[in-house]
């Protein structure tokens, strides 16, 4: 008998809206918002925000799989989400569970941790992503770290 773990995650973006399941009693609410000429956009508490139309066909919010890179561009470095996540001193049981955002193999965002420029809200932006997570206690058991 195959059993798949239960924070392995993988939900096709663009999304409209919805809410979905990532582990035990953890949920991500996801929405899109037209933008207001001169609104300020804020990642705030445990909502990320992204330029919506700038996501790609193909992109998915998932946990990692192996081969995932990651682009530093103030750095113009690229670095393998494993040894990004290993000098950020993640524990492996928040590793495991943590979500990103990725086309392919291209991680464009680390939950609390990057965003790419690629999908970055800026001036020009008219629709936003919001990922909201939400949860009994989340911070506590889950995103609460020295990193």
């Amino acid at each position: 008998m195959t059993t798949t773990s239960v924070t392995d995650f993988s939900y096709s973006i663009p999304i409209k809206s919805g809410i979905f399941c990532l582990f035990e009693d953890v949920f991500a609410e996801f929405s899109v918002k037209e933008v207001k000429k001169n609104q300020e956009i804020l990642n705030l508490g445990f909502k990320s925000c992204f330029d919506y139309d700038k996501i790609k066909v193909d992109t998915y919010f998932r946990t990692r799989i192996s081969g995932d890179k990651l682009f530093l561009e103030k750095r113009n470095l690229s670095k393998s989400l494993k040894k990004f996540l290993v000098e950020k001193k993640v524990p492996t049981q928040i590793k495991n569970i943590l979500p990103v955002i990725a086309n392919g193999n291209e991680i464009l965002w680390v939950c609390g941790m990057y965003t790419s420029n690629k999908i970055k809200v800026d001036k020009s932006t008219k629709r936003i992503l919001i990922i909201e997570f939400k949860g009994d206690n989340i911070e506590e058991r889950y995103f609460k770290s020295t990193y």
